[in-house]
């Protein structure tokens, strides 16, 4: 193993004990113990008040320094706390083998229509502060139809696309992030057989339901 490819394990290792702290805030929301909900909750509002800046800024950026993110990452692990704050997921529904932010907001397209479809449009076209912005509006969009999201993913592809680093290859990764996103965005799952219990004409379910079912047939 190299010494680069040990560099780039190690990063990846401190994203993902950074999420899976995210995804132990939404569980102890729903837990019986009562200052495990109150933690939960306490640390999630400072996370979203972030977004304010100043002092609030400040203060969320105490719950993720712990996790130790790389100096040019920073900015791009406190955004992604204050969107988890937005739409709090348990690992279940927000881990890594969650639909993409891109895939579940062409399920959420379908079942919405044109305004979701203005909405990615806009976000594959931004980039800096202008990205961030559209990242959060498109959050709040799954959050009001409780679609998942894998946040992980999620936090990757941020810290490529709000990279201010313009080699030749960064510059392609985040091409090459953008068009997969489109091509997660315009992703239709092949319909699964039907089984001898289900109703013709039945309800596809809500877009949770059809984001689930997209990833399911993506792994089997």
């Amino acid at each position: 193993m190299t010494v680069g490819t040990e560099a780039r394990e190690e990063r990846q290792a401190r994203r993902d004990a950074f999420v899976s702290h995210l995804h132990s805030l939404a569980t102890a929301r729903e837990s019986d113990a009562t200052h495990l909900v109150a933690r939960g909750r306490a640390e999630l509002a400072v996370l979203r008040r972030g977004f304010s800046g100043g002092r609030h800024q400040a203060q969320a950026y105490g719950i993720v320094v712990p996790y130790d993110p790389p100096e040019e990452e920073q900015g791009v692990w406190l955004l992604v706390s204050g969107l988890f704050a937005l739409h709090p997921l348990p690992r279940s529904l927000g881990g890594p083998h969650a639909p993409t932010l891109a895939r579940s907001l062409g399920v959420l397209a379908r079942a919405k229509g044109s305004s979701v479809e203005r909405r990615f449009n806009e976000l594959v076209s931004v980039e800096g502060a202008a990205l961030e912005h559209q990242v959060r509006q498109a959050v709040r969009l799954l959050r009001g139809s409780h679609t998942p999201l894998s946040y992980g993913r999620l936090l990757d592809d941020l810290v490529i696309l709000l990279s201010t680093n313009q080699t030749d290859y960064q510059v392609k990764e985040r091409q090459r992030v953008r068009l997969r996103w489109i091509s997660d965005y315009h992703h239709h799952p092949v319909a699964r057989p039907r089984r001898a219990d289900d109703e013709p004409g039945g309800d596809p379910g809500s877009p949770l339901d059809q984001a689930r079912d997209s990833t399911t047939q993506d792994d089997e």
